[in-house]
Formats: C-alpha cells, structure tokens, sequence
C-alpha cells in the first residue's frame, strides 16, 4: 500500500466505522509499533495493564513508559485498607464480573477506571472511563467483541515478508493486505496459502484483480476479501506495463 496510512489514520477510519490499511513502506517492527497503537487505543477490559509497587520510582515508571498526570496509561493510588479515603479514590469489581455490567458499575460510580480484583485482592484487569466515552461518541466504530479497534496491515509476497507477518500477528493484527498490483500470480497464491495456514484466525484481502477467473484462483487459495481494480494511476502503471487491467468507473468519463 501507498504510505499514507499510519496509526493515526487508521484509529480514526475505524472509529468511525471503516478499516485503515497500514503501510508496509518501514520497518516491520515500525509496522508493528503502529499495529499496536491501533489495538491499544481502545479496550473492553484492560487484561495486562502495566503495574508499578508502591516503592516505584520516576525511573521505574519511565522504563514501563507510564506518564505522570495524564496521558498514556493510568497512574492509579494504592488500594490501602488503612486509608480511609481509597474508597472515594477509585472503584473495584470482583472478577467474574461481565464487560456490561462493569461498565454500569464504572458508569454509576463516576470514577475514572475501575479495577477487577479476585477474592485475596490481585489485580485481574481494569476499565477506563475513557473506553466508555469512546464507546458513547462513537456507536459505529468497527471493532471486535473485546471492544479492540480492527487493525489491518499489508504485506507483500516476497518471502522475506513472512517475518514481517509474523511481527504484525504478535502485535494482534486482525487483517493482512497482500499487496500486488496484479494479484493472479503464484507468488501471492503461494503467500495467500501459507498465511491462512500459519495463521488461520487472520482474514486474508488478496488482489488486485479485475476477470472472474482471477477472482477464482484467490478464493481457492483461501482469500476472504477480493481487491478489485486494475487501473492506471498516477503511482501505478499496471495497466500500460502488462496490458491487462480494466479502468475504474470514477476515472471514466460520458463522450
């Protein structure tokens, strides 16, 4: 793909109901990193949320990238049975304890998160505030059941991209663009092959591609999504390099 969508863009698109593609112009750990930001931004329970003990210092917070004040991951007070005032500070929920009902429970207590603790008082997860207002300002956004932002990547299908791949499904990449500009070739049934085996639980998008019997060849091989479209453009020259491809209906215009 063009480099135009990073994780900025992509966490809005999604939010607002659609799916942006990153990039592949970078660093596969580049790549990832931007992955990640899109998985984090919004959470249902927050299962692994970063700790610190209560003789932490500056230092110790910076190596787990915590920030003072506000901002990046919340910095909550100690739950202290002999301080009278840790009830007022912040709220609790026994695990068990659904996403629906958590949220009712975070809803009424006004709190900026809520903590789900078992019987001998350990931290399980945690629910932010800010997920639920994610929530109510943006009904449509396209997410999975953890309340996790859908984040898809392209690859291309030169081998050296299975390394990447795997850097991408370590950061919880729900969608893999195989990038080609003419997508009915060994190279990308072979690539489309191998990561629906590897990988099963990743949705494959396969092309580009523009007859029935392109279109065929991808679905045998396991793609779950069809690019469509072979035309010219100002980056690509499919169509003028192979003689093949077809033009899109905006590019056309009445004689």
């Amino acid at each position: 793909m063009d480099t135009v969508t990073e994780h900025n863009m992509a966490i809005h698109m999604s939010l607002l109901g659609g799916l942006g593609v990153i990039h592949k112009n970078c660093s596969p750990e580049d790549q990832a990193e931007m992955v990640r930001k899109v998985k984090r931004y919004e959470n249902g329970f927050i299962l692994n949320p970063a700790v610190l003990s209560p003789t932490a210092t500056v230092e110790d917070a910076k190596k787990l990238k915590f920030k003072w004040g506000f901002g990046g991951f919340p910095v909550m007070p100690p739950q202290r049975p002999s301080d009278s005032n840790h009830v007022n500070r912040f709220s609790t929920a026994p695990a068990g304890t659904t996403l629906a009902e958590a949220n009712n429970i975070l809803r009424r207590s006004k709190k900026e998160e809520l903590s789900i603790v078992d019987k001998n008082g350990h931290l399980i997860s945690l629910l932010s505030r800010s997920d639920l207002m994610k929530i109510i300002h943006y009904p449509l956004a396209s997410k999975l059941e953890s309340r996790q932002l859908l984040c898809a990547a392209a690859v291309s299908t030169h081998e050296a991209d299975k390394q990447r791949l795997q850097h991408l499904i370590d950061a919880g990449l729900d969608i893999v663009v195989v990038d080609s500009s003419q997508g009915n070739s060994m190279y990308q049934i072979d690539m489309i092959k191998y990561i629906k085996h590897q990988f099963p639980r990743v949705d494959v998008i396969a092309g580009n591609i523009v007859t029935r019997e392109q279109a065929a060849a991808l679905i045998v091989a396991g793609a779950d999504g069809l690019r469509i479209g072979m035309g010219s453009g100002s980056a690509c020259i499919t169509q003028e390099v192979m003689a093949v491809g077809r033009p899109q209906a905006a590019a056309m215009r009445s004689m």
